[in-house]
């Protein structure tokens, strides 16, 4: 037996020694075995160790070619500058050290420079996967005892049911992978080392993954939620792309985690490791023992910090001197402890919802600047359960800049803060009348005042970018100041503004508003109107009469009538 192995040994090394590389030579559907199909006239060995290359510069365009029956082969190479792609189907074929090689990027990784499809793949041993072009093997199955070690800038796609039992590990580019069987047998290891993984179906991914030196990237190109259900463990950066994401896990990477573009949801104790949290997107906790042995989360301009959790206190989770302009979200029914904006991080946070949310404490401390920022989140944000909860020397700013800059905010109890109220983005609605101090100027700039169906009267009004006022639903009164010293920009919609039901007034007569900011407001759904100011400054909008078309025909019959004189004056001359 020990002869048998040592004779089998030198005939591996002699056929190694022999291995000679084979240019394909064919056009689509050629098969393998064929030695036409080759440059030469000579069909590689079935069970030799050759290295097959397809040459741009011999093929055309979308070329496929054959793999008759088991072959064993030690690399597979496209090469050229970029103007074909390639695509090997067929039975089984079997691949040494030598790996795959994509290095003609005709599609710029968007989609398969070199494909297989509906073909069985051992690797027999770990090999590198060089795509400078993408690789597709989607259509096919991997086996084997190797891995998959990823290089290039472009992408490898892996399909649904692989079986290989090595190690894959993303270097560089992209892994795109349909679900957690795209990485082979259950168990085996997966690194990130400088590469992004890529989920481009819904799936859990149940394996462990270490990020290692060189960092890790994870998207998904879906807008359904990837879980990952294992581990993430090691030293590097893992950084959170576009796609929504959510860690069941337990966690101990300690090189950061970064969410970087997408949302990622945390539900329960130590899924994020004990690295420091940055957050320029979206991060969702419903526990404060979601964070690891004292990390904080940093929030930088836009990015949202969720509280899905009526017992969160921002302060004991907030990285206080590297928290920007970014946006708390109360994403729960009610939320009734008492926050201070001014001692959370900058002071420059906003208070938000991504859900419905109410805030019911007695008072809101403000934030720097003496500036209550509300807003910018996607849902719903209420202040509800007591009179002046924004109070004091201070201002009101709904919505502002950032990944989320819309929601709703609505006021249900009177206030009597001092300064002005800003609407940059979103909406500002009334949830009861007189909510809003009465000498307190309203600046619309790029949002909208709902009215909600209630009354309120307000101080001067300063248009800086197209805006809207909503009357909503019932019988609306909305009372501005004197405006006619301000400059307006822009226009200024008046959505669901019913005449003769809803009432808009600027001032106390008719000199309130200048002709050019008249012109500036427009009711929507009824465009043909012109605006004054009654002498108690009522807005009064009048029909602009619609030209008859007998008027209209008579007008383009002198039209025509005037060009065929000229033309004739013409001919005289």
């Amino acid at each position: 037996m020990r002869l048998s192995f040592l004779v089998f040994g030198l005939l591996l090394q002699t056929a190694s020694l022999k291995a000679d590389t084979f240019t394909w030579n064919a056009g689509n559907t050629s098969v393998w075995s064929s030695g036409s199909s080759w440059v030469g006239g000579v069909a590689p060995s079935r069970t030799g160790n050759d290295s097959i290359v397809f040459d741009e510069s011999i093929l055309g365009v979308g070329v496929v070619s054959r793999a008759d029956g088991l072959w064993s082969v030690d690399s597979v190479t496209l090469v050229g500058s970029g103007s074909s792609s390639f695509s090997v189907y067929g039975d089984a074929l079997s691949i040494g050290s030598g790996g795959v090689i994509s290095n003609s990027p005709f599609f710029a990784g968007s989609y398969s420079d070199l494909s297989f499809n509906n073909l069985q793949i051992e690797l027999r041993e770990t090999q590198v996967w060089q795509a400078v072009g993408a690789i597709d093997a989607r259509q096919g199955t991997i086996t084997g005892a190797g891995g998959i070690i990823k290089t290039g800038t472009a992408s490898l796609t892996l399909g649904y049911a692989n079986s290989y039992t090595g190690p894959t590990v993303v270097k560089e580019g992209a892994v795109v992978v349909q679900g957690d069987d795209s990485f082979g047998a259950v168990g085996t290891a997966v690194t990130l080392d400088g590469g992004t993984l890529a989920v481009e179906d819904s799936a859990t991914l149940v394996r462990n993954f270490t990020v290692a030196v060189g960092g890790g990237h994870i998207q998904s190109y879906n807008p359904f939620t990837t879980t990952f259900s294992g581990t993430f463990s090691g030293v590097g950066e893992l950084h959170f792309g576009s796609g929504l994401f959510a860690l069941s896990g337990t966690n101990t990477n300690t090189g950061g985690t970064f969410i970087d573009v997408g949302a990622v949801t945390v539900s329960s104790a130590g899924k994020l490791g004990p690295g420091e949290i940055h957050v320029k997107s979206s991060l969702a906790l419903t526990s404060a023992a979601n964070l690891q042995n004292g990390s904080l989360v940093s929030l930088e301009d836009g990015a949202v910090l969720g509280l899905n959790s009526a017992d969160l206190d921002p302060s004991t989770l907030l990285k206080a001197d590297e928290t920007g302009a970014g946006i708390l979200a109360l994403n729960v029914a009610n939320y009734g402890a008492a926050l201070n904006l001014g001692s959370l991080g900058s002071g420059r946070l906003s208070l938000g919802s991504q859900t419905q949310a109410i805030y019911s404490a007695s008072t809101l401390g403000v934030g720097a600047g003496n500036i209550y920022r509300l807003g910018g989140a996607k849902g719903e944000l209420t202040i509800s359960g007591h009179d002046n909860v924004l109070t004091g020397s201070a201002s009101l700013e709904i919505g502002g800049a950032g990944n989320f800059s819309g929601g709703k905010v609505i006021l249900s109890n009177a206030n009597n803060y001092t300064g002005k109220t800003t609407i940059n983005a979103g909406t500002l609605q009334l949830g009861a009348s007189g909510v809003i101090p009465d000498d307190s100027q309203i600046i619309l700039n790029g949002g909208s005042l709902a009215t909600g169906g209630f009354s309120e009267t307000v101080g001067a009004l300063q248009l800086t970018a197209n805006s809207s006022l909503d009357f909503g639903s019932g019988t609306s009164f909305l009372a501005f100041g004197d405006s006619r010293l301000l400059e307006w920009t822009g226009t200024l919609t008046l959505s669901n503004f019913t005449i003769g039901v809803d009432t808009l007034k600027f001032g106390s007569n008719a000199s309130a508003l200048t002709a050019d900011q008249l012109a500036r407001l427009v009711p929507l759904s009824q465009q043909h109107y012109t605006a004054s100011l009654t002498s108690d400054g009522t807005v009064l909008f009048v029909a602009v009469p619609e030209p008859e078309p007998l008027a209209l025909a008579l007008v383009g019959a002198a039209a025509i009538g005037l060009r065929g004189t000229r033309r004739l004056q013409s001919r005289v001359q």
